[in-house]
């Protein structure tokens, strides 16, 4: 199934890794078979430059992977303004952290590039991890990689 530029409401949400930085480099690629499910079970989005992809504060039931092009990722400030802004590039996940906790996107996303990414459910993101508990170990590490960076970002 594919998705042609689609609103801003069609697609929400995403918590991503964070930029090219050479921390985030040293965890390894995105493992194949989640890769696999992503092929098999998921969904195809479609972005062009400029889209909207994410809005903070929507809710979020599912993890995106993206495939192609790049994404400028950022969190609003106490005054509203862009505190912090990454640019994710094709192997990053988006939206785990809304999936595993607050379950409301606390990002705003939008095309840098036209982009492809693949888009699995949080149920299927749940089953895979079942199945898979290195693959899952993979994950958590990821999100504490992304973690690091975050407080590392905001320390500076």
């Amino acid at each position: 199934m594919y998705f042609q530029s689609p609103s801003t409401a069609a697609l929400d949400q995403i918590l991503i890794p964070m930029q090219t930085d050479p921390e985030l480099q040293q965890l390894s690629p995105v493992p194949e078979q989640l890769r696999l499910v992503f092929r098999q079970e998921g969904i195809t989005v479609l972005l062009e430059k400029r889209d909207r992809l994410l809005h903070e504060g929507e809710s979020l039931n599912g993890i995106y992977l993206v495939e192609t092009g790049r994404i400028r990722v950022w969190l609003k400030g106490d005054d509203n303004r862009r505190a912090l802004t990454r640019t994710v590039n094709s192997g990053h996940l988006l939206g785990l952290s809304a999936n595993f906790g607050q379950q409301l996107c606390n990002l705003n996303a939008t095309a840098i590039t036209s982009s492809r990414l693949g888009f699995i459910s949080r149920k299927c993101l749940i089953d895979f991890m079942k199945r898979q508990p290195a693959d899952a170990l993979w994950i958590v590490q990821y999100l504490g990689q992304e973690l690091r960076e975050t407080i590392l970002k905001l320390g500076r």
